[in-house]
């Protein structure tokens, strides 16, 4: 005996779709293991205000799964209000059209719920979460600007020069900008639909990077984003690599990669490092100084393309090289749960919550949300956080 029809709002059941970047054809794909009965014209009719159809318990129990809501929001009379997501940056930047995705949607809704919960656990600690960033513009010029924020942030060639690991000089970079009062994410979304995006608040502006991305490309996102912070203007941005538009969004974007590059590549260790190897121009060359500097060939060519050191043919015969390669498969085994949780919300982040939950200030379930595991693993992300 099947469910009855529920009485759900039509108009909160296509909001709910819309916002989550779900095409009804997607949606009724999804619902083929419910009832192969479902169709695109069945999810119309759902939220159609003259249909006639409306999905039963366990049609619901799905769209709410797959939108990542509580069933009672469709029950509403109206669509909850929400903020919408940071500027695009890919779309003005660069003229693309292409709507973003399912997963980056939910990565900006995560993050946003993550700062939610600082905020809140900041509180009952009595912490101030504001940050003490500098504000610029980008009529600044990027070079000075990153050398200040270098000596600001205390960042030392002597660490950043031994890295063997790139996940090791990541990490010593995420704690560097968080120390700045900032929080720095990992979220799993598509580096097709951005590299990494930020949001700026008084309290607690923070960085998200894309767990898709190789970690030398998490790193040079996290200075672009950084300085994005510093201009007060968040938003989702693109590849690194592309060509911008000429617009202001395309003048920011230019702006942040110069600071990134220049921030983690000054020209003078650049210039010491280069005058060591015999053709620093070559692949090996380029590779040697990407691992120096734990980032990619890919900065390193830009950096010699911006110093007139390369001309822009052999820049461009690099990319081409480059994008030829198939970059190596991953394995397949996934990090412990303890590992996890520290990696995707930060050390920043997870130290609230725990110290928080070891003082009694807040309950399990929100201790469950803010780490993403159970309590179980408290005592193994403790010691994560010393690792």
């Amino acid at each position: 005996m099947s469910s009855p029809e529920l009485p759900v709002t039509r108009k909160v059941l296509r909001w709910a779709r819309e916002v989550s970047g779900f095409s009804v054809e997607e949606v009724a794909t999804k619902l083929e293991q419910v009832s192969k009965r479902i169709t695109a014209e069945t999810v119309e009719s759902w939220e159609d205000e003259d249909g006639e159809a409306l999905p039963r318990l366990t049609a619901l129990r799905k769209l709410a799964q797959l939108y990542k809501r509580p069933m009672a929001v469709f029950f509403l009379n109206e669509p909850p209000w929400e903020t919408p997501p940071p500027k695009n940056f890919r779309l003005l930047a660069m003229g693309e059209a292409r709507p973003l995705s399912p997963d980056m949607i939910l990565a900006v809704r995560s993050a946003r719920r993550l700062h939610e919960l600082a905020e809140e656990v900041s509180d009952e600690l009595g912490y101030d979460l504001r940050a003490e960033l500098p504000q610029v513009d980008v009529s600044s010029k990027p070079a000075e600007l990153a050398a200040k924020e270098r000596q600001r942030l205390g960042a030392s060639f002597e660490e950043q020069f031994k890295f063997q690991d790139a996940y090791k000089a990541l990490w010593y970079w995420r704690d560097l900008v968080e120390s700045a009062g900032c929080f720095v994410f990992q979220l799993p979304f598509p580096v097709e639909d951005a590299r990494a995006f930020s949001e700026y608040f008084d309290e607690g502006p923070f960085v998200v990077l894309s767990t898709k991305d190789e970690p030398v490309g998490r790193i040079f996102s996290l200075f672009h984003e950084y300085a994005h912070l510093l201009l007060r203007i968040g938003g989702i941005c693109p590849d690194f690599t592309g060509n911008y538009i000429r617009s202001f969004e395309g003048r920011v974007e230019r702006f942040c990669n110069a600071f990134a590059a220049h921030f983690l590549v000054p020209t003078a260790e650049l210039d010491a490092a280069a005058q060591r190897l015999p053709e620093p121009k070559s692949e090996a060359g380029l590779v040697s100084l990407s691992y120096r500097f734990s980032v990619s060939k890919h900065v390193i060519l830009l950096r010699f393309l911006d110093l007139g050191w390369v001309d822009e043919g052999f820049y461009r015969q690099k990319k081409r090289e480059w994008a030829q390669k198939k970059p190596p498969k991953k394995g397949a085994r996934g990090p412990s749960q303890d590992v996890k949780s520290v990696s995707q919300r930060g050390r920043r982040f997870v130290s609230l919550i725990i110290e928080a939950a070891d003082r009694g200030l807040i309950a399990p379930p929100m201790v469950h949300e803010g780490l993403g595991v159970r309590t179980t693993y408290l005592t193994d992300i403790r010691a994560q956080l010393t690792a």
